[in-house]
């Protein structure tokens, strides 16, 4: 369990660092946008023709109020931590007045603006409906294509998909740098050999503690059905059918293995909450404890299945001898 949910963790990180590894990020302080350029900055980098885009982030400043604002081009992909309603498609295809903003930490500004659904903002003079508010991001949301309307677009960020090249991203740089003029274009990083080797190490490790339970747990249950052999035989020759028997067998192996995965958990639990430094911070969810669960009760059952099949392919009567 403890190096299984250390796959989890580390697969997290890594996927939040490898995000920003393939993101282009801009900057347009220095541009000089018309109205024909700021409208369709959006078809401009989703027409490149080079790589396929996944998601966009525009950057506007709201110089009346001194406040910087964010519009995505697919905001369902970030929408996991907004209380109320999300940003839909069909606000940015109205271009609707509506924001959501961030839930601001008071702790360190008392001051802070505080929202709840249904108030209003304003926003460069405009009034905007809170239908929503994010937990975590710390800026303000509204739909792109009203902060285009109005706003002065700064900066955007392109996160481009996994199969993108590093030649694909330097003619995408190219690409811009020619169709928007004076932008500056940051290209993200290579992956490090350090980030795939700390994913490395607890995956093999993980695989190989994994392999030795599952090992263990079917020779042991192999060895208990040798022992109990004369008792299942005794079932067959009282009348239990041959299927009765095989699933009588395969309940009682998943009784042992669901006992001894909750007391493994039990344990867990117990070392995470004695903070142990390697256990403290260990993420544990429901959905990783099921994965855990089905995925190593499939292979026990796989794992012994020919077994069983050999036991019960003996016929009675060979069977009688063994009595």
């Amino acid at each position: 369990m403890f190096f299984f949910t250390t796959i989890i963790n580390t697969r997290a990180n890594y996927v939040s660092q490898y995000t920003s590894m393939r993101t282009i990020k801009t900057d347009l302080k220095k541009c000089k946008l018309d109205k024909q350029i700021t409208n369709n900055v959006v078809n401009i980098i989703k027409n490149n023709n080079i790589s396929d885009i996944e998601n966009i982030s525009m950057f506007f400043i709201d110089n009346t109020n001194n406040r910087q604002l964010v519009g995505y081009l697919y905001p369902n992909k970030f929408s996991k931590d907004v209380f109320g309603s999300p940003i839909s498609f069909e606000d940015i295809e109205k271009g609707s007045y509506v924001v959501i903003p961030r839930n601001p930490d008071n702790r360190y500004n008392p001051n802070v603006e505080q929202y709840n659904i249904g108030d209003n903002m304003v926003i460069k003079n405009k009034s905007f409906k809170v239908k929503g508010i994010r937990k975590y991001y710390y800026l303000d949301e509204i739909p792109y294509t009203t902060g285009l309307k109005f706003l002065t677009l700064s900066a955007f960020d392109i996160i481009l998909p996994d199969s993108t090249s590093d030649k694909q991203k330097e003619m995408l740089k190219k690409y811009l740098e020619t169709n928007i003029k004076n932008i500056k274009v940051i290209l993200p990083e290579s992956i490090p050999e350090k980030v795939i080797t700390s994913l490395f190490i607890p995956l093999v490790s993980s695989i190989f503690i994994g392999l030795i339970a599952i090992f263990n747990f079917t020779f042991l249950y192999k060895y208990m059905i040798e022992k109990s052999r004369k008792d299942y035989i005794l079932l067959r020759i009282c009348g239990c059918s041959r299927l009765k028997s095989i699933l009588l067998l395969f309940s009682q192996m998943a009784f042992l293995f669901t006992i001894s995965y909750f007391i493994s958990l039990i344990v867990l639990l117990i070392l995470k909450k004695t903070n142990v430094s390697i256990f403290s911070q260990t993420s544990i969810t429901i959905s990783n404890c099921l994965v855990i669960y089905i995925s190593f009760l499939s292979i026990i059952i796989l794992a012994i299945t020919p077994f069983l099949i050999s036991v019960f392919k003996k016929s009675l009567i060979a069977n009688q001898k063994l009595l």
